[in-house]
């Protein structure tokens, strides 16, 4: 059984099939950094404009490399929310018309469950359930997973998530986007940690984040400083040790209200090497069970979206209609 996954929730066009025997057979993204490069993010308009100029291609391109036939495609899976509108149309639109064309039935996908299990694909993957750390540019959250469909929302950002607050700070640095990147870049230059910087909420015993208060510290700690190269290092540094504690804290909390010793964290932010390091540390403290995603799998991708979409296929969970709907702020 082969399943097509799209998503175009933001600013990148993933285009995937997983295939029930090989796992996940093709993964194509087409990501749009170059042109939001010098806006310090995503701008709506040309995200769209931009999906509509590389989806059929891409998928062609899908179709190609992975060596199948468009016929041998059984469902079609799309993220239909959260994200950007107009993003979210231009996927949605596209997999009901294929599903038209092909007479094959389409399964709408949740974003964020996409990143939740995208560290079950071609991986060694939790057993259920688990607590999911979600970081991306659009989210931070805590979720308890007992199964495919089974979530319950244990904390989430009050304001900023963590991508966010890189992308703002890298702007403010002069760093360029996207942010966690850069910021990372830098850090690897420090060796001090000169700037100490509040953990917001991490003495609130809920599982809640806040980053809005970090961000406006930091800027004006910007505003008020001559900016030189060590400067701009020892802020990156106090920044992403600040943010790694603070997710490492709620995260440590989150296992042990609800003793369960198996976490998973996902989303762009998961790429970051040094929060790999800290949070592996888990394992030997607390006999705690630690997955993430291949880098591949981390920012949005198709991969994921057609992952669950098979889960989703097997259970009859079906979208059976020609009726675009999307949802901008759905959470889980």
């Amino acid at each position: 059984m082969k399943i097509l996954g799209i998503e175009t929730s933001c600013d990148e066009t993933g285009i995937a099939i997983y295939d029930s025997k090989k796992l996940l057979i093709c993964n194509e993204i087409y990501s749009q950094i170059i042109i939001h490069k010098n806006f310090g993010g995503p701008v709506p308009e040309l995200s769209s404009r931009d999906h509509i100029q590389k989806i059929i291609p891409l998928f062609l391109k899908t179709i190609k490399n992975s060596s199948i036939k468009i016929y041998d495609i059984i469902a079609i899976s799309y993220t239909y929310g959260p994200g950007l509108s107009g993003s979210l149309m231009i996927g949605t639109s596209f997999a009901k018309s294929l599903s038209y064309k092909l007479k094959i039935p389409t399964i709408k996908i949740n974003h964020l469950e996409g990143h939740i299990f995208s560290s079950f694909i071609n991986n060694k993957k939790p057993k259920f359930p688990f607590i999911s750390l979600i970081i991306s540019g659009g989210h931070t959250m805590l979720i308890k997973i007992e199964k495919i469909g089974f979530y319950k929302i244990l904390g989430e950002t009050l304001d900023d998530s963590t991508g966010e607050i890189l992308d703002k700070i890298s702007k403010l640095l002069n760093l360029g986007y996207p942010g966690g990147k850069e910021i990372e870049k830098k850090s690897k230059k420090n060796i001090n940690n000169y700037y100490n910087f509040p953990k917001p909420l991490t003495k609130n015993k809920n599982l809640n984040f806040s980053f809005s208060g970090l961000k406006t510290h930091i800027k004006n700690i910007i505003n008020k400083t001559n900016l030189n190269k060590n400067i701009i290092e020892n802020i990156a540094y106090s920044l992403q040790e600040t943010i790694i504690d603070t997710l490492f804290i709620k995260c440590f909390r989150a296992i042990e209200f609800n003793k369960i010793n198996n976490l998973s964290i996902s989303g762009g932010v998961s790429i970051n090497k040094k929060l790999k390091i800290k949070f592996l540390q888990l394992i030997k403290k607390n006999k705690t069970n630690i997955f993430f995603p291949k880098n591949s799998l981390c920012t949005d991708n198709g991969g994921m979206i057609s992952f669950v979409g098979y889960q989703k296929f097997i259970m009859n969970n079906l979208d059976n209609n020609n009726k675009i709907n999307i949802n901008t702020k759905i959470k889980i």
